[in-house]
């Protein structure tokens, strides 16, 4: 019985291992961007109209996402909760779709309610110039243009980030 329970450690041990060095490169890049100048950009969005960062003069939490994406679709009905609760405004909060049709990025945005901006970059250029390697990637940029955070995958921390990154004074 020993045995097998060394077995399994190791087996677990070379998984979590195997994982964690797929997932070193984006950490590292994760790391390097932090408190780093947010690259500029312009996106359509689907309610009409063009974000530019250039030109937004206030904090925005970025969501790189998918139509098809699961853990998207969790992360986003956290910040959904959170706008719906009036903790944040959704204002505050851009979604951008990648390399997906503008139909199914309108249709899933309306047939789940999300009450942000949501906008469209159907080449992926906007995703190419923040390095996006998967999707949800989040990305706190702060009002001076500065990565405050940019994490991918499932956050735990996530509403708590977001409410202190949006509203560090607790108002």
């Amino acid at each position: 019985m020993k045995k097998v329970s060394q077995l399994i450690n190791w087996i677990l041990f070379i998984v979590v291992g195997f994982l964690l060095y797929q997932r070193l490169p984006s950490i590292l890049d994760h790391f390097k961007a932090e408190n780093s100048p947010a690259p500029l950009f312009k996106a359509e969005l689907l309610q009409g109209g063009i974000f530019d960062l250039n030109t937004y003069e206030k904090p925005v939490v970025v969501v790189f996402w998918a139509t098809w994406c699961g853990p998207c679709e969790v992360e986003l009905g956290r910040i959904k909760r959170m706008v719906e609760n009036q903790e944040i405004s959704g204002n505050s909060v851009l979604t951008i779709s990648s390399f997906e049709e503008r139909d199914l990025v309108l249709q899933t945005v309306h047939s789940r309610n999300y009450p942000f901006q949501n906008a469209l970059d159907p080449q992926g250029q906007v995703a190419s110039i923040f390095r996006v390697a998967g999707t949800p990637t989040i990305v706190f940029i702060d009002e001076h243009k500065k990565i405050q955070w940019i994490t991918t995958g499932l956050s735990p921390a996530l509403e708590f980030r977001v409410r202190k990154f949006l509203n560090p004074t607790g108002k």
